[in-house]
């Protein structure tokens, strides 16, 4: 009966932790917290910890996590690792830990980098270019998508809630288009044309708003109907890259310039808005992208299905052992004693055998 207990433990431990290791991040502490980022020359990924406190933004020393030949767009994987774009075209795929990696071509230039709201697939462009989708798990080269409609070149993308696209097509100095694109046709859909802040774009879900970013300009664009512009400022300083929002009211910006920009809207829902908290502090020289902090892209969270798996393993070690000391037990019980075999009539051998017997068990 143990071993048959440990056994369906052991199967449903299995069972159970043949799920995800890692779950997507939705929500993040609204005081502090980790920022993987990356930087062109040299090409890198880096890591900094970083603190909020009434609009004021600490920032702990950098930790260098691994050197590339060329590092911009970077996101998490759903399995734990960083897939960090470099201009040559390439994909590389890090381990945060040891800072080993791996890489694939992306067919085009390898710029800004989005994660699909599934995980399955990475997107990347130019700046702007063609749009390149890469199958992950197994990683693989990428696939080019065939863009028709009013834009044919990307540079960023972002997914709303509903799943819609969100795209950017400018070049590093931020002016450019901003459309939506159906991934499935290729077709793009033009909102604005020529527009300042059209670089960056990440998917908000505090304000349940686009931030977009280029230049000196951040603004706000309404994820129901993104032509509406709900908020837009222009900071005292360039080369705005690409942000991360925390779910909190609380957005983190990377300028080329080497510069982190801090804006606190969590209690206007605006980031334009005059009562903002705003901080800028330098980061790195030659500083590119910083990875999402919530949402698709963004540092997924480890479940216990190791632990389920290890525990089931066990549990079902014992089993088996529990079922062979079982076995062997009612095997001596089975067993004919040496007395049993012998002729009732022969009482002294039988006594003997007895003794015998006794002393086997």
């Amino acid at each position: 009966m143990v071993a048959g207990c440990l056994a369906v433990l052991g199967l449903a431990g299995i069972v159970i932790g043949a799920g995800p290791a890692f779950k997507s991040t939705t929500t993040v502490g609204a005081a502090s917290g980790d920022l993987y980022f990356t930087t062109y020359k040299p090409g890198t990924v880096d890591k900094v910890s970083y603190s909020l406190n009434r609009g004021a933004l600490s920032l702990s020393p950098v930790t260098v996590v691994t050197q590339l030949p060329g590092a911009d767009g970077i996101v998490f994987a759903s399995d734990g690792r960083l897939l960090v774009g470099a201009g040559n075209g390439t994909v590389f795929a890090v381990d945060p830990s040891s800072g080993e990696a791996t890489s694939v071509k992306a067919g085009t230039g390898a710029f800004m980098l989005a994660l699909s709201p599934d995980g399955k697939t990475l997107y990347t462009g130019g700046l702007p270019g063609p749009l390149s989708a890469i199958v992950l798990a197994p990683l693989g080269p990428g696939h080019l998508t065939v863009l028709s409609g009013d834009d044919a070149r990307i540079s960023g993308l972002a997914f709303g809630p509903d799943g819609r696209a969100l795209y950017t097509s400018s070049d590093p100095g931020g002016r450019g288009d901003i459309g939506i694109v159906n991934l499935r046709t290729g077709l793009t859909r033009r909102l604005f044309q020529n527009v300042p802040g059209a670089h960056g774009v990440v998917y908000d879900p505090y304000t349940d708003t686009y931030i977009l970013s280029g230049g000196s300009t951040v603004q706000q664009l309404s994820a129901v109907d993104p032509s509406q512009v709900v908020s837009q400022t222009t900071l005292p300083i360039t080369s705005i890259d690409q942000g991360a929002v925390d779910g909190h009211g609380h957005a983190l910006m990377a300028s080329n310039g080497g510069s982190l920009i801090y804006i606190d809207y969590s209690a206007t829902k605006r980031v334009g808005d005059l009562a903002d908290h705003v901080s800028i502090k330098h980061l790195a020289t030659h500083l590119d992208d910083v990875a999402p902090l919530i949402g698709p892209g963004a540092r997924p969270t480890p479940t216990l299905a190791h632990l389920w798996t290890d525990g089931g393993v066990g549990a079902l070690v014992l089993a088996g052992l529990a079922g062979a000391g079982y076995a062997v037990t009612v095997r001596r019980r089975r067993r004919p004693t040496l007395a049993r075999r012998l002729p009732r009539w022969d009482v002294r051998r039988q006594q003997a055998a007895r003794q015998t017997d006794d002393d086997s068990v």
